[in-house]
This record gives structure tokens, C-alpha cells and sequence, in this order.
């Protein structure tokens, strides 16, 4: 009762830390594949070994045995009579555990047995008052991106939506505008030195224009 499942599986991990350099100080060590894991002498162990089991005790949910088999299933557990492999319950209860051993990690697989047996503890206390389970029941096999069972949940209407709403997509926030780069202020001329003035065009007041009889004048002169 009242079974603390983080600290069993922090001894645990100690223990399997400490016969492994026990063994590895004689020169030998665990079996293990990169591709398949840890490797051991029943098949259905392959990968990281670990079942983390728990005894509990859910008597309105065994009156439905078939039904209960599909919920472990969908929480990726299992279960089994109190006396070991292949043993049945009598009084609805049960040593129920993860399922896999491969393909997630040592920490995933506690969480679905810690998760998923308060999920089941909810369920049967609400069959204990006769209250419906059907919300609770997860819409898909946990596991596909997330390690929480994904419940239906009530709309507006009093229907069931299946699944948890998605959040909206963060917007991107848009790129500040670039400052334009300032105009160069025009090059003033120095304190002293006079302003040159530029050369008037031909045509414009100011513009001297050459006198062709002055010129007629001068070559008779020569």
C-alpha cells in the first residue's frame, strides 16, 4: 500500500549500476546490441529488460474483462494474476505492467505504468458510484508523441470531441521594417573659403557670348 514507484526505481537503477561494475571488475559485462538493446535469455525481454509491475485492486472494472484488456492495451500495459506468469484473478486484482520493452526508453515505460495506473484507479472509483468511464477511455494507444493517455473531452454542446484540442500554431512575428540609410548631408564649404559658383550655361543670364566682328576686327588690325 501506498507504494512509492520513483523511489523503487531509483533503488533499482542503483542496484543494476552496482552488479554491473561488480561484474565488469571480473571482466565481463552485461550483454547488449546497439540495435536491440540489453540482450537476455527470454526473447520478450529484448531491449531494456525492464517491467515495472504494480498490485492493484480494480473489482467493478474485472466485470468487464474483455473491455479492461482493450484500456490496458490502449495504455500500453498488461496484466496478470498476483501468483505470477499465466495466473488469473479471483477478486479483481492485479499485477499490472508495461507492456514494451523495446522502443522506449526505461524512464517512458515507468511513466506509462505510473500514469496509466492512476488513470485506472479514476475509472474505478467512478464505476464504484455508477458513474460512466467512456470520457476517460483514450482515444488512441499512447505512446505516438506523447506518454499521457489522450482523452475525449466535452464541447459546448454536451457532445464528445475526440482527442485534446490543438493549440494554434505560434504566429511568426513579422521582420521590423529596415530604416532607411539618412540622406548625406550636401559637403558645406569650410568657414573662410568663398563659395564657388558654377559656371552659367550658354543661354542663361550672366553668360558671356564671343563677338564675331570683334574678332573680324582684330585680324584686320594684325
Amino acid at each position: 500500500q501506498g507504494g512509492d514507484i520513483g523511489e523503487v526505481f531509483r533503488r533499482f537503477c542503483e542496484g543494476v549500476q552496482k552488479v554491473e561494475e561488480a561484474i565488469k571488475a571480473q571482466g565481463y559485462e552485461f550483454m547488449y546490441s546497439d540495435h536491440l538493446g540489453y540482450i537476455h535469455t527470454c526473447p520478450s525481454n529484448l531491449g531494456t529488460g525492464l517491467r515495472a509491475g504494480v498490485h492493484v485492486k480494480l473489482p467493478n472494472m474485472a466485470k468487464d474483462e474483455e473491455r479492461l484488456d482493450q484500456i490496458l492495451d490502449l495504455l500500453r500495459l498488461q496484466k496478470r494474476g498476483t501468483g505470477g506468469v499465466d495466473t488469473a484473478s479471483n477478486d479483481g486484482t492485479y499485477d499490472v505492467s508495461n507492456a514494451d520493452r523495446l522502443g522506449f526508453s526505461e524512464v517512458q515505460l515507468v511513466n506509462f505504468v505510473v500514469k496509466g495506473i492512476r488513470l485506472l484507479i479514476e475509472m474505478e472509483k467512478r464505476l464504484e458510484k455508477g458513474e460512466s468511464i467512456d470520457d476517460l477511455i483514450p482515444q488512441e494507444k499512447v505512446g505516438k508523441g506523447q506518454d499521457e493517455p489522450t482523452t475525449a473531452a466535452p464541447n459546448d454542446d454536451g457532445q464528445e470531441e475526440a482527442g485534446a484540442p490543438e493549440e494554434e500554431a505560434p504566429r511568426e512575428e513579422e521582420a521590423p521594417l529596415e530604416e532607411e540609410a539618412p540622406l548625406e548631408d550636401e559637403a558645406q564649404p569650410e568657414e573662410g573659403e568663398p563659395e564657388e559658383e558654377a559656371p552659367p550655361e550658354e543661354g542663361e543670364p550672366g553668360a558671356e557670348e564671343e563677338d564675331p566682328d570683334a574678332e573680324e576686327e582684330e585680324e584686320e588690325d594684325s
